[in-house]
């Protein structure tokens, strides 16, 4: 019977996630958290954020051009430009439309490095009139103009 309480509490917390996105990106945040709840990662386990094992920083889906190849080549240089880098890389090269924090979050572990000390403030700069390289609305995380001028531009300076 344990197991099936589990499965119900896993289940009644994706649909409070599920709440606080809007309805076109259900289907692909429900894939992840309920991957992340077979793997016995909750909301309350990981401050929210869940490592994605669904998304593929490898590069086999997009030419083998990988995370840690983007990364290497662009030498973000400070926790800012990592974040940036990761939203252009899942919306460039992965084609993702639904990037949540918990999608930054498993490219900084994918990247083995560690987490800005304040993730979700890490979030709000990067999304600030300061940066303005991403816009968050719902949860979502999208690349602005100016965060796609900065990572092409990146790289190019030396």
């Amino acid at each position: 019977m344990s197991r099936y309480n589990d499965l119900t509490a896993g289940l009644q917390d994706i649909q409070e996630q599920l709440q606080r996105v809007p309805s076109k990106f259900h289907d692909q945040v429900f894939e992840d958290l309920y991957e992340a709840m077979k793997q016995g990662i909750t909301a309350s386990t990981a401050d929210g954020l869940v490592f994605l094992d669904s998304v593929d920083f490898s590069g086999k889906s997009c030419d083998g051009y990988s995370l840690q190849d983007l990364a290497d080549a662009k030498k973000p240089s400070s926790k800012v430009m990592l974040t940036t880098l990761i939203v252009y890389y899942l919306q460039t090269y992965l084609d993702e439309t639904a990037i949540t924090p918990s999608h930054v979050y498993t490219g900084y572990r994918v990247l083995n490095s560690a987490l800005p000390s304040d993730f979700p403030q890490n979030l709000r700069d990067v999304a600030s009139a300061k940066y303005g390289f991403i816009r968050s609305t719902d949860g979502i995380l999208t690349l602005t103009p100016a965060g796609r001028r900065k990572m092409e531009s990146m790289g190019e300076e030396e």
